[in-house]
């Protein structure tokens, strides 16, 4: 069963905890804490809780429960004192202030007050609950998309949307570089990428990607993708082959890249089985152009 794989009850228990802080309500936290404290002590973390107390101290503060905060120090804070003095000096001295309002509360009391803080609260608790349980603050499926997407990146990746009003020089674009398989295993490419010519089956062209356009198989320049590698370095490798983004397949002597009278280039194959579905005529499926086949002129990469 994949629930024996996962760790649900971690999350549905931190998502309680996430769902109290929106409402303004601490106790789902403090139970946390209460149920995980020996963790928590191991991985000294225990300042979660003490914040959750100033916390409560504040909202009593807010609702003129002087006396009830009063209390709540009394019980909670004086174990905090050596770890805690500056915000629990400010929190007692908020009291003077009551009733709270903003006229009355002087500016260096005001951060115990701001809405911001459960926020803070939120993020201190995520960090935490990561920590004691040996989580990723990000999520491992973005780790292992952008371990495939750096080894697939190459300087002409683009994102679509930013580059489309660029004005680039295509005719000095010659040939298609490959960029890698289009992701049956995006983690295992980190590793394999710089090892094997004979994985590089990504129709990616120079020239689509110069000019804005969006090759359909490369993966980094796929919708939603390029923001994930936008900050990964470019790959390296010590070989390079050349592809149809027509078919998909390696151009090489055995199916040799073919140029098009309109400059645009493809293999001998794809040509080949594009002209047994057009009766007979090349139909270029980037501008819609037509030729014969004697048009196509080979092409020589050094």
């Amino acid at each position: 069963k994949i629930m024996d794989l996962v760790d649900s009850e971690v999350f549905q228990s931190a998502q309680k905890v996430i769902s109290g802080f929106r409402n303004r309500d601490c106790k789902p936290a403090l139970s946390w804490c209460g149920a995980n404290r020996s963790r928590l002590r191991r991985s000294r973390c225990i300042n979660l809780e003490m914040e959750l107390r100033v916390q409560q101290f504040i909202e009593m503060l807010k609702e003129n429960k002087g006396k009830d905060a009063l209390q709540h120090a009394r019980k909670y804070f004086k174990n905090s004192l050596d770890s805690h003095l500056q915000t629990i000096l400010h929190a007692m001295g908020a009291v003077a202030f009551l009733p709270i309002s903003e006229a009355s509360l002087p500016k260096r009391y005001g951060y115990l007050f701001e809405e911001a803080k459960w926020s803070k609260l939120e993020q201190m608790f995520r960090s935490v609950l990561f920590k004691i349980n040996g989580l990723s603050p990000q999520s491992t499926l973005s780790l292992r998309l952008q371990a495939g997407l750096e080894a697939l990146k190459t300087p002409h990746c683009v994102d679509v949307k930013s580059e489309r009003g660029m004005e680039v020089d295509v005719s000095t674009m010659a040939a298609a570089v490959a960029m890698g398989p289009m992701m049956s295993s995006l983690s295992s490419l980190a590793t394999t990428a710089t090892r094997s010519t004979d994985h590089l089956k990504v129709a990616a062209t120079q020239t689509a990607h110069a000019s804005g356009q969006r090759s359909s198989e490369c993966p980094v320049c796929a919708k939603g993708m390029y923001k994930l590698a936008e900050n990964l370095s470019t790959s390296h490798r010590t070989q390079s082959c050349i592809v149809c983004r027509m078919c998909g397949e390696v151009m090489d002597e055995n199916n040799p890249p073919l140029a098009l009278p309109n400059g645009n280039v493809y293999s001998h194959k794809a040509l080949e089985k594009n002209i047994k579905e057009n009766n007979g005529k090349i139909l270029d499926p980037s501008t819609g152009d037509n030729f014969s086949f004697t048009d196509a002129k080979p092409v020589f990469i050094m």
